[in-house]
């Protein structure tokens, strides 16, 4: 007679959650009168390709089953505490629990970001300031996109569909950390339907051509705004985003027999960049300082250098939305224009996917069939 298995009843069970990229997460889960958290280990195992890896796994899995009998020994001491923190926090008020968030992204996350994401917790604020985490449900997102969508802003105007989308996006981040930290079970963003979530339009990507490019250089400037105008500059012949260039020291750039190079972890991605400088970008580079130097010291306010840029351009008469990521998508259709390829461009944007390049693609067809039109015009 086949022998039954007996299920493990322990109140503390170790569980695995496949990742991406291969490896496989250990957690604890924690079932006790109803209530259930989650306790991610930090612990991962690695594909068996060796038995050096074999035996690592092995190794993780003794330290995991060993913290996993020490929760059980506490629970079992101290049983009315064990929820006692996790349910503090889930008591929480929504909004403030997203302000902490805010606080661990310092000197992760960029400026920019951390600007953005702020703005976003003070709309939550203005919405609703008392809810607490265990209770943002579907209803209580739909509702806030909803005020999102009917309430004005700061200049009187509506936010557009592209910036709802960005803050719904943020919600969603803070939810998935707390569904990481056991806190609660699943992300109730995820149950949104197609019709509640806001639509995302592409906004129009502005470029320069050599000829606006030339305007610009040509327009004089005050000596304070010497570094705003260098860095967009440089941008347009290096594709830096203006976090990197923000943050970027003598010491990522080298100069190598073949060339000048900058090697810098990008702020956005994480990803190391190895990127060959021509000679156009190392002219609008300053005077070369100490490896620790700031390479373009420029205002704190991102609003200033805008504001700079909006009336450079405007001087110079070019009649374009100009922003300092327009230098960015200058140099992404300037590369393709001049022959190179999707793939390279790829790799010298820092683009994780090949599909975020795949845009500039697009507006270089656009550009030549806008062109091809124009002989369209012509009387014969």
């Amino acid at each position: 007679m086949a022998r039954k298995e007996t299920k493990d009843k322990a109140p503390i069970k170790l569980r695995r959650k496949k990742l991406a990229n291969g490896n496989t997460s250990l957690f604890l889960d924690v079932y006790i009168d109803g209530q259930r958290r989650k306790e991610y280990l930090k612990l991962y195992l690695i594909p068996e390709k060796s038995s050096t890896a074999k035996e690592q796994n092995i190794k993780t899995l003794e330290i995991a089953e060993t913290i996993r009998a020490e929760r059980i020994i506490n629970l079992q001491a101290n049983k009315s505490e064990f929820f006692q923190k996790e349910n503090k926090t889930l008591n929480t008020p929504f909004v403030k629990y997203m302000e902490k968030e805010v606080e661990k992204m310092k000197g992760i996350r960029t400026q920019n970001y951390i600007r953005r994401y702020t703005t976003s917790v003070n709309w939550v604020k203005k919405f609703d300031s008392k809810t607490a985490l265990k209770d943002v449900d579907k209803r209580w997102i739909q509702r806030y996109l909803k005020f999102l969508s009917i309430t004005p802003g700061k200049y009187g105007k509506i936010l557009n569909q592209n910036t709802i989308h960005e803050y719904l996006i943020y919600i969603a981040n803070v939810l998935n950390n707390a569904v990481r930290e056991g806190l609660i079970t699943s992300n109730p963003t995820k149950s949104l339907n197609v019709a509640d979530r806001p639509k995302k339009y592409e906004s129009k990507r502005e470029f320069l051509t050599a000829e606006e490019i030339k305007k610009l250089i040509d327009v004089p400037s005050p000596e304070k705004y010497n570094n705003i105008r260098s860095a967009f500059l440089f941008s347009c012949f290096s594709g830096l985003r203006y976090s990197d260039i923000q943050q970027l020291r003598w010491e990522h750039i080298k100069e190598y027999k073949e060339g000048v190079v900058i090697e810098k972890k990008l702020q956005k991605t994480q990803n190391m960049l190895n990127l060959p400088l021509g000679k156009r970008a190392v002219s609008f580079l300053p005077e070369r300082k100490g490896d620790k130097e700031i390479v373009f010291k420029l205002p704190k306010s991102m609003a200033t250098v805008e504001m700079y840029i909006k009336l450079w351009s405007e001087f110079a008469k070019i009649d374009k939305h100009v922003t300092f990521h327009t230098a960015r998508h200058t140099f992404a259709v300037s590369i393709l224009t001049c022959g190179g390829d999707i793939y390279t461009l790829s790799k010298l944007l820092g683009h994780k996917k090949i599909t975020t390049t795949q845009i500039y693609a697009d507006i270089l067809e656009e550009t030549k069939k806008n062109t091809m039109n124009l002989l369209d015009t012509i009387e014969l």
